[in-house]
């Protein structure tokens, strides 16, 4: 089960926007992508729906957790983008777009100033 107070509202335009464990949000049932069932939540305060994997690099990945999960493992170790692609079994492309993903997300959350 997801420990709901992990997550905080995703609208910019709401109070408790990035604040966790505030008791404003409730789960508001569950979508399927990829293959995979996502936790839907909702914000008391402003009525916002997302998904468990908003503001992650999973949020509309075109490839399920798991396998981006191996890519950002595989590109850890120091293995290319062409030999990543060879280990897990999809193009090049597809490697190179989840590792172009997970460093804008981390341009984005980490390194903002």
């Amino acid at each position: 089960m997801i420990d709901i107070h992990q997550y905080f509202c995703t609208n910019e335009a709401c109070k408790c926007y990035g604040l966790r464990s505030q008791g404003s949000l409730i789960r508001a049932g569950t979508c399927i992508k990829q293959g995979e069932r996502k936790q839907m939540f909702r914000c008391k305060i402003c009525g916002y729906r997302f998904s468990e994997t908003r503001n992650t690099i999973f949020f509309n990945s075109r490839c399920d957790s798991a396998t981006t999960g191996k890519i950002i493992r595989c590109i850890a170790e120091g293995n290319g983008v062409r030999y990543t692609a060879g280990i897990i079994g999809l193009s090049k492309d597809a490697v190179n777009a989840a590792v172009l993903k997970a460093g804008r997300h981390i341009d984005e959350t980490c390194l903002k100033q």
